[in-house]
């Protein structure tokens, strides 16, 4: 996804013997691998990361005069103010809270450690992301592998610590729901623990599921991650003082614990200006000082990133007044709608790492893409949402000033793999290919924001007009009378239909003409009517079965999603046609789902968890009684396909070396060619993300 650090200028280059190098050319030109930052222990602003164009000319200097750095409160006074805070709430979902921690020279991207405070896990819990594995770390993991090789084996580290194999999973708060995201080296001391992830390797040494959004096999989410867990009884002095050993003695980064000169918070604004326009070579005179001029803002309740102030301004002036960043609700009704406008979007690892174990419409593929650091978003203007259905929500053009976003024109799933990503978009770029009356609207077109965006940046929630006083309603029922000062009828609004006079994009048919919005609407009832007399016809016999996808689209249309496809399945077993459907249906599956979520569907863990809805479960049960699916031959069946298709695993068993996620890195931006995309059960990946995305 989009991830900031340096690219090394404090290594060696040239080493092109080194058995690390394929996967150092994977990660090239992928930005922001995992920050997620919240609640931050301090006012002062942040300090980001560099890229290797900026720190060429000199090395930063180590030895900064202390005036040139923020102060900061200690660590340990953090992790005290940390451990005072009570759980969050929002219904009777339980989050935990958490900080940040500003520190370390060149070693962690953003310069920032998150801190969680897992009381209820009887821990404190330290998060981060390595630039780049040091020569100490990859010396004593090579060591684990050769003189280890089990997770049960151990050896004994310089600090004093017992390195072993293990795990890195995520745990709920409000249930035993959990996520294991990959396997990882297991430092402990003085009942400190550090986990590093190995992105290449999941229950011990599996093949990650590829695809054309992750040709690299890893799990992108977790390049570079760093986990720490701290028993929550520990003095806070302790707790840094062993931390401290095993990241300088261990891991070969002395400095982490230290404070930042500012320095490095000048080149980064470069590194970030450069990366966020797509600029390749140096910066003009003027283009430097604009750069010099971001600023670092909360975006999102303890996230702050660096923004361009006014420059939605210039985009509204170029590319028209009603473009907007929106995010399509899946079910958006006035609960959904409820937790948006109190809380915001949050991204998959957000809300993991927090304890909030719901899954948003692909968040167990995002964990492979990369894209589950981002929340996700599409860009329309207004007579292209008029003709949206459902709820939309419309963010404010401000949005636009955040310098923390990458895009494409269609859905990839936030991919960050290196091929993908050498396409991302511009701003300029995709709001042109959005907005151009001369070219076909990219319905699918994506943008990632990081970590979250905050409901004080929402301006309004656009929902059909026969449905708005009842969510209205509903709203008020619920104690919401008004956000950020303007009252909910203000907020929640109809969709405005597109006319004649509002677009002059001759190459999309808008199916409305001169229609009036009652009588659009009318259309829109009777298309919903005739597709509920083709359910009962497909129910009756007097219509034809063809497929599966028509079965989904006509339940749709249905009053009952789960109903529908039941009463439909049940009248075609009822014709004699048990067997076709369920050759049908088991094609259907093994191309719509992942090979991680048929193992789960094999396995039966995807009852146990609350990764998939209410509705996909019982579904998936009832395939399974009603036609007969049986999940572990699928299982089997894709992946001996998958071995028998993919070209061998290009990456070296972990340790490795990555490549820095380098903000200057940027590409042209040509138009890519649409990758295929598969339909899950009830949504397209990421186009009706989920209200907690």
């Amino acid at each position: 996804m989009n991830h900031n650090s340096i690219h090394s200028n404090y290594e060696d280059n040239n080493q092109s013997n080194n058995s690390y190098n394929q996967w150092q050319e994977a990660m090239k030109d992928v930005e922001f691998q995992g920050n997620k930052l919240f609640a931050t222990a301090t006012n002062q602003e942040t300090t980001p990361t560099l890229t290797t164009s900026e720190t060429k000319e000199e090395p930063i200097d180590k030895q900064s005069n202390p005036e040139s750095r923020r102060s900061r409160k200690s660590i340990s006074e953090t992790l005290r103010i940390l451990s005072s805070q009570e759980m969050e709430y929002t219904g009777e979902t339980a989050i935990r809270p958490r900080t940040e921690i500003v520190c370390d020279h060149d070693h962690i991207e953003n310069q920032k450690i998150d801190v969680i405070n897992k009381k209820d896990r009887g821990m404190t819990e330290f998060r981060l992301k390595l630039r780049t594995p040091t020569e100490a770390m990859t010396t004593l993991l090579a060591k684990l592998k050769n003189e280890g090789g089990d997770r049960r084996d151990e050896i004994t580290t310089p600090s004093g610590a017992v390195l072993q194999r293990g795990k890195i999973t995520y745990e709920g708060t409000s249930s035993n729901d959990s996520y294991e995201l990959c396997d990882a080296s297991i430092f402990e001391k003085g009942g400190v623990k550090v986990f590093i992830a190995d992105p290449s390797s999941r229950n011990g040494g599996q093949n990650i599921s590829g695809s054309s959004f992750n040709k690299s096999h890893l799990v992108r989410t977790a390049i570079g991650l760093v986990k720490i867990e701290a028993p929550s009884d520990m003095a806070p002095e302790e707790t840094e003082q062993i931390l401290g050993e095993i990241l300088e003695k261990d891991l070969g980064v002395p400095d982490a614990l230290n404070e930042v000169p500012e320095k490095a918070e000048k080149e980064y604004k470069v590194a970030r200006y450069k990366w966020q326009h797509a600029i390749t070579g140096d910066l003009t005179p003027e283009q430097t000082e604009q750069a010099e001029k971001l600023d670092r803002e909360e975006v999102f309740p303890g996230y702050t990133t660096l923004v361009e102030r006014g420059k939605h301004k210039e985009y509204l002036e170029r590319y028209g007044e009603d473009v907007r960043v929106i995010h399509h609700l899946n079910t958006g009704d006035a609960k959904s709608i409820y937790r948006v406008l109190t809380q915001g979007l949050m991204c998959t690892t957000e809300r993991y790492s927090r304890g909030i174990m719901k899954n948003g419409m692909s968040s167990i593929t995002d964990m492979d893409t990369g894209g589950a650091d981002s929340v996700f978003t599409r860009i329309a203007n207004e007579a292209q949402r008029g003709i949206m259905g459902g709820s939309i929500v419309v963010f404010k053009p401000e949005v636009f000033d955040r310098t923390d976003w990458y895009s494409y024109d269609c859905d990839t799933f936030g991919s960050t793999d290196d091929e993908l990503f050498a396409k991302r978009l511009s701003p300029d770029a995709i709001l042109a290919k959005t907005t151009n009356p001369n070219d076909y609207y990219p319905s699918g077109n994506e943008q990632m924001f990081r970590t979250g965006i905050d409901s004080r940046f929402i301006e309004s929630i656009e929902v059909s007009s026969w449905a708005r006083n009842e969510i209205i309603a509903n709203l008020h029922s619920m104690g919401l009378e008004e956000i950020n000062g303007k009252p909910i009828e203000e907020i929640v609004i109809s969709h405005k239909l597109p006319t004649p006079e509002t677009t002059s994009d001759s190459s999309i048919d808008w199916g409305i003409s001169d229609q009036s919005l009652e009588e659009f609407e009318a259309k829109l009832k009777q298309e919903q009517a005739e597709k509920q007399k083709e359910i009962q016809a497909l129910i009756n016999g007097e219509k034809s079965y063809t497929s599966i996808d028509e079965i989904i689209e006509l339940a749709f249309a249905g009053n009952n999603y789960c109903d529908t496809i039941k009463s439909i399945t049940e009248s075609l077993i009822a014709q004699g046609k048990k067997e076709q459907l369920s050759n049908d249906m088991s094609e259907y599956l093994k191309k719509a789902l992942n090979l991680d979520e048929l193992k789960a569907m094999a396995s039966g863990e995807v009852n146990n968890n609350n990764y998939y809805d209410e509705d996909d479960k019982e579904l998936f049960t009832y395939f399974q009684d009603a036609l007969g699916i049986d999940y572990d031959t699928l299982y089997k069946e894709a992946l001996a396909s998958q071995q028998k298709t993919s070209s061998p695993e290009p990456w070296p068993d972990w340790p490795s070396n990555w490549e820095d996620w380098d903000w200057n890195s940027s590409t042209p931006t040509p138009t890519p060619t649409p990758p295929p995309q598969t339909l899950p059960l009830e949504h397209s990946s990421n186009e009706f993300d989920d209200d907690w995305m």
